[in-house]
């Protein structure tokens, strides 16, 4: 009823799943389920301690629980379940002969003949970016034939990819697996060493979910509590309207943290959830099926095994100013009738487990037969900060592409514009079967692939239509398109990479105003189509794989006609040598012939680096280095460094001919000393600026910068400075990471070790200052 609080005093611990009592508050007068008192937050745990060890054989332990765990934690950290192998995955060697067997079983390579198999469960990969777990139902020794008791529901099992085998006792071989014999209701653990079981704090995950608020339980507000290791979900609620969830605490739970559980025809509506924090969930974070309205904001969200929000099917709302970090799978899986605003949020380090995923990803969730698209007006991903997808062929067998953002089938009036994506991975935006969608404004960094791409499959599921009908009237315009400079290419567009059928008149979008950042190579754009066939059916020769220019574009099909692609003369290369340094010698500008503007240049012999006007090549004069020098490399010195302080080495450089080089930092005092920083990178004719980065934990009055020359080539070097690091919001490009790949912002500054894009070593926290 109106006005009513539910209470839990702070510092206390309970050991319950809640059912919220059957009342509803009102819009303006909701019901208050919170804390009070002084101290932690009380914490709502869904484990039962696990006590009376007993040993069963060498490290081995057992005793009795009263009721099965999904989870079990030692000391508050997740253990593994007894499995086979203890690491990684089995692979597939040989597929069900029958194509209509292939998502029943298949053939594994090197499994040992074991009977207890059988009854066994497999962890499997249902596709790239999705697993089950299923039973085995069946074991053929001398085939190698493993069966499972149920059909894969997505792709067919392919070789190459992997599964693993898990809760067997006999397989209970290493330090903190464990095993739970469902018959007997005794559970086995696998002692670490130098473990106390009757010390340590062992519970095992046996409740489903926290609170439960059940359908037409309206208006009522979640606020300030702890809650941890749950099967199901810390909250969930059932087709009601009005609930608040507002600064709680979830993290190791068995599946969901927060659950939204409308239908098509009794949604969620109004749910509010804010400012919470959400760790380790094996599943989603939160995770929201037919909801209107929803606000899902500033909640920090880390090390989600899958997806981080996921929120579909919903009507008008907001996700926005949420922090997301480490996922499994998409930062943000989102699909909306109209009106959904993904706004301002920071997403990093996805894909760590799947791949064929992006930072924010978008899918219709059209019916599987009808073909009805729910989509009626226009969705937002808009101000949002994207970077660092990583992307896995772990048990997969081969590599599925990584994207920033990622529009896939009949994803259509979305509207994305003024996005930071920075390292997105493979793609920095990618339509796939995607129609109808405008992209402006949007800064693309340092993509492996491509900046943006298409792709059109021939047909999804049973009802899409086959051939071009699947991609069109998307707008491009005004995007910052840099593409890495070790990107397997530099093109912008994928189209029709396994379409049905595509020629050059069926891209039927608009594309122009942008910036193609690119100073490495001249063609822009990259098609890879089959003219007639399908992708698993490729009649010989019929594959045309063309690589265009900017002018070509322009010519051949009426796009891009106001865009603009950098070259050496441009002011677009990506780094600008400016500011003072505070490093001696440094910042060269050799406008005139003075020796004195460079560092010294120690140990090398007489007329094998030069001074040298070059026309055309570089401003004035620079260094000339041939590849006679003593091991082909040399190096300039005179820089003091200090320990714990990042260092930026900007140089320009060209060459003679194309080609590669390595810059290296060491001791003078001792050559082989290497402060933690060597870079390859790639020469050219034309002059590249580079603004590389790198600390150290030493203190030297002297380093010694080494260039490498390729043997029979020329370099030369300009405007050579170094200076302590300087981060700002021109140089997003720059932003470091730490070792696993999580950024270091202004939302979440972190310490640690670090390396920047170029993947060098850091080590101090560096802003991104959108």
């Amino acid at each position: 009823m109106e006005g009513t609080s539910i209470l839990l005093k702070r510092g206390s611990v309970f050991r319950e799943s809640f059912i919220h009592p059957n009342m509803q508050g009102a819009e303006n007068n909701k019901i208050i389920t919170g804390a009070y008192g002084t101290g932690a937050a009380p914490l709502l745990n869904g484990a039962i301690k696990i006590t009376g060890w007993i040993n069963y054989s060498g490290d081995i332990y057992y005793t009795h629980i009263l009721s099965a765990v999904s989870e079990l934690y030692l000391d508050g950290k997740k253990q593994i379940l007894a499995r086979y192998p203890n690491a990684g995955f089995t692979a597939i060697s040989a597929l069900a002969e029958l194509e209509e067997d292939r998502k029943t079983y298949f053939y594994p390579a090197n499994l040992p003949d074991r009977p207890y198999w059988i009854n066994a469960r497999a962890f499997v990969m249902d596709a790239a970016w999705n697993s089950s777990i299923r039973e085995i139902s069946a074991w053929d020794a001398l085939t190698g034939k493993l069966v499972l008791e149920t059909d894969l529901l997505y792709d067919k099992y392919a070789v190459g990819w992997g599964f693993y085998i898990e809760n067997v006792f006999e397989e209970l071989d290493a330090a903190g697996e464990w095993f739970y014999d469902n018959k007997t209701g005794n559970i086995y653990f696998f002692r670490p060493a130098g473990i106390d079981l009757e010390l340590a704090d062992m519970e095992g995950s046996a409740r489903d979910s926290g609170i439960t608020i059940n359908p037409d339980q309206d208006y009522i507000k979640i606020e300030n509590l702890s809650f941890q290791f749950y099967k199901k979900s810390a909250i969930s609620v059932k087709e009601a309207d009005g609930i608040e969830i507002t600064g709680n605490n979830i993290e190791n739970v068995s599946s969901n943290g927060i659950m939204l559980l409308g239908t098509s025809s009794a949604m969620c509506d109004c749910i509010v959830i804010k400012n919470n924090i959400i760790k380790t969930c094996t599943k989603n974070g939160i995770d929201g099926d037919w909801c209107k309205n929803p606000i899902i904001s500033g909640n920090d969200l880390a090390d989600i095994e899958y997806t981080g929000i996921r929120i579909s099917r919903a009507d008008r709302g907001e996700v926005s100013e949420n922090s997301i970090r480490s996922t499994g799978y998409s930062g943000i899986n989102a699909s909306a009738k109209e009106g959904l605003n993904i706004n301002a949020n920071l997403v990093q380090s996805y894909n760590y487990k799947y791949s064929d995923g992006g930072g924010i990803y978008s899918w219709d969730n059209a019916p599987i037969s009808g073909g009805t698209s729910i989509i009626t007006g226009n969705n937002y991903i808009r101000n949002n900060i994207i970077m660092n997808g990583i992307g896995t062929h772990e048990g997969i067998g081969i590599y599925s592409t990584i994207k920033g953002i990622y529009l896939d089938d009949n994803s259509s009036q979305w509207i994305l514009h003024d996005n930071i994506i920075i390292n997105p991975g493979d793609i920095g935006c990618f339509f796939h079967n995607a129609r109808s969608n405008i992209c402006f404004n949007n800064i693309i960094y340092s993509s492996k692939k491509y900046s943006i791409g298409f792709n059109e499959s021939s047909q999804v599921g049973d009802w899409w239509p086959s051939g071009p009908e699947n991609i069109f009237a998307n707008v491009l315009t005004n995007n910052i398109c840099h593409v890495n400079k070790h990107a397997i290419n530099t093109n912008i567009f994928n189209i029709g990479d396994s379409s049905l059928y595509m020629n050059i008149n069926d891209f039927r979008s608009i594309s122009d105003y942008n910036t193609f950042v690119n100073p490495f190579m001249e063609n822009i754009i990259f098609r890879d189509f089959y003219e007639n066939g399908t992708y698993d059916s490729i009649p010989a020769g019929d594959r045309i794989i063309e690589s265009w220019s900017l002018s070509d574009v322009q010519s051949l099909i009426n796009q891009e006609t106001h865009s603009r692609k950098n070259t050496a003369a441009d002011n677009l290369l990506p780094y600008e040598i400016t500011g003072q340094n505070n490093i001696p010698n440094s910042d060269f500008n050799s406008a005139v012939e003075t020796e004195n503007c460079w560092p010294r240049l120690p140990y090398v012999s007489a007329g094998a680096i030069t001074l040298s006007a070059v026309s055309g090549v570089l401003d004035g004069y620079c260094l000339k280095a041939a590849a006679d020098i003593s091991n082909g490399s040399f190096w300039i010195n005179d820089f003091g460094i200090l320990q714990s302080v990042t260092y930026e080495v900007s140089f320009t450089i060209a060459a003679a001919a194309n080609g590669s080089s390595s810059v290296t930092i060491s001791e003078n005092h001792d050559s082989k000393q290497n402060l933690g920083f060597r870079q390859n990178i790639q020469i050219y004719t034309a002059p590249t600026v580079y603004k590389l980065f790198f600390n150290t934990t030493n203190t030297d009055s002297d380093v010694r910068i080494t260039f490498s020359i390729n043997s029979g080539n020329i370099i030369y070097l300009d405007q050579i400075g170094m200076k302590e690091a300087v981060i700002n919001e021109n140089d997003h490009s720059l932003i470091m990471v730490n070792t696993n790949r999580t950024a270091v912002t202004a939302i979440n500054p972190e310490m640690g070790n670090y390396i920047d894009l170029n993947g060098n070593t850091v080590s101090l926290p560096v802003q991104l200052d959108p």
